[in-house]
């Protein structure tokens, strides 16, 4: 093993601190840069065997501009040894789930949101990282600054110093695409895309028992996102990802970007509009304080419109007759209008007299009792004549429908326009039996997002509600 402290020892610039890391073909060291008054990674080449493969990866990271792609400063010769200085991060994506368990979905999204970003950028250049796993993307503060790296084993497409020998595999296996394992010449950038698709499956798997990525796909097919609790959303992107056929998959790493920005922006949007209570001030509580004023002249005016409905109860009141006649004459007095509230409505006082009737006097009445014969002769018996049901037509059976050919799928709820499987959906869809892609745009420029995957089946009614980011 290479003594990198010896190895730097009277070194006029770097001054060595303390091993980070150490792998089959490298040793990671922290350094002080004295010229820049700094700490920074020094990556130190073991094996000269592989100073073509170091090389490769100084060229990589020259070409790729991306702001998630790890920093180089420097590469040079000390002591015969090739040297990298690169810098310095807290730990990675691996040391980061082993100490804090899974991530969030939003957590999840941004780590792949930003190992994407600088796949597009290599693809663009030609080069194919082939080793997208936790440990090469370097993280710092928590998962403020992501990093990728180690593209030690990088392929440039258009120079023939990326190629292996045959039969040689390189990678790590459980994040290998499959046809990267049968032949890694023949693999192109949708052998990344497999990759940070399964990585993307680790981030938001409760389990640490790794699945080697081979039969990956196979287990994806047979419900095995579903049985691990993945969120519809990113499961639909999982499963496209890491499908068997390189074909079948995201074709280019922009494609797969564009997926989880639009996915990215539709969390962030369900996490505005979702109220939050602890930000929610109390309505103001209002208490009604008497007022003396007011209430004086409340009193003041009832006090005066009891005094003139008495006034006027008294002038209307009728003098009573010592002799009451039959009949009776209503005089109808005027009464003087009184002012006692602003637009008050006039009053009719009503009076009512009674008179006595004269009582009728007693009839005598002389009854005479008579005596009535009456013949009554028997009925004769009528003749009835029972009445035959109607015949009962026969009923007409009518022929059994045809067996249906197609499935329905009715989409509703807010959102702006929807695709199934790339074609334009309405709200009412007839189909044909299948699986169909749902792809849903929840605001306008927002872009799709992919859903979930709709199995049809003919004579299905399939009823799909789409709120805050998800159908169900």
């Amino acid at each position: 093993m290479c003594n990198v402290e010896a190895l730097l020892q009277g070194h006029p610039r770097y001054k060595f601190r303390r091993i980070i890391g150490v792998g089959g073909n490298a040793i990671v060291a922290e350094i002080w840069d004295k010229e820049l008054n700094g700490s920074y990674a020094l990556k130190v080449l073991t094996e000269d065997r592989i100073a073509g493969r170091f090389r490769r990866e100084v060229i990589a990271l020259r070409a790729i501009d991306s702001p998630h792609l790890i920093r180089s400063y420097d590469f040079l010769t000390i002591g015969g040894k090739l040297v990298l200085v690169m810098e310095l991060m807290d730990g990675d994506l691996e040391g980061y789930i082993r100490e804090h368990g899974q991530l969030s979905e939003k957590e999840a999204i941004t780590v792949a949101v930003a190992i994407a970003s600088v796949l597009e950028q290599a693809h663009a250049n030609d080069i194919i990282h082939r080793d997208i796993k936790p440990s090469n993307v370097l993280l710092r503060d928590g998962l403020k600054v992501i990093r990728v790296a180690d593209f030690g084993i990088a392929r440039v497409s258009n120079s023939n110093s990326g190629r292996t020998r045959t039969g040689l595999t390189m990678g790590t296996p459980t994040y290998m695409a499959p046809e990267t394992i049968r032949n890694v010449d023949q693999a192109d950038g949708r052998a990344d895309i497999f990759s940070l698709g399964k990585l993307l499956f680790t981030l938001l798997n409760s389990s640490q028992h790794e699945i080697e990525a081979k039969s990956f796909p196979e287990l994806v097919e047979l419900g095995l996102l579903e049985q691990r609790e993945i969120p519809p959303c990113l499961a639909v992107i999982i499963k496209k990802a890491t499908k068997m056929s390189p074909d079948d998959r995201y074709q280019s790493a922009e494609e797969m970007t564009e997926a989880l920005r639009a996915l990215d922006r539709a969390y962030d949007k369900a996490k505005q509009s979702a109220p939050n209570p602890e930000n929610e001030e109390p309505e103001p509580v209002f208490q009604s304080q008497p007022r003396p004023r007011v209430l004086m002249w409340l009193v003041a005016i009832v006090a005066v419109a009891t005094l003139v409905c008495s006034d006027l109860a008294w002038r209307l009141m009728p003098s009573v007759a010592p002799k009451p006649t039959p009949t009776a004459q209503v005089v109808e007095a005027a009464p003087e209008p009184v002012v006692v509230v602003a637009k008050p409505e006039p009053k009719t006082a009503i009076v009512e007299v009674k008179t006595e009737e004269p009582k009728p006097k007693p009839v005598k009445t002389t009854l005479v009792a008579k005596t009535v014969m009456v013949e009554v002769s028997e009925p004769k018996p009528l003749a009835v004549k029972a009445l035959e049901p109607p015949k009962a037509e026969p009923a007409e059976v009518a022929p059994d429908p045809p067996a249906p050919t197609t499935g329905k799928v009715t989409i509703s709820g807010d959102f702006q326009n929807a695709r199934l499987s790339g074609k334009p959906a309405t709200r009412a869809n007839e189909l044909a039996p299948g699986a169909y892609e749902l792809e849903i745009e929840f605001d306008h420029g927002d872009g799709f997002v992919t859903i979930r995957t709709v199995e049809v089946k003919a004579g299905d009614d399939i009823k799909l509600t789409c709120k805050n980011y998800d159908c169900k």
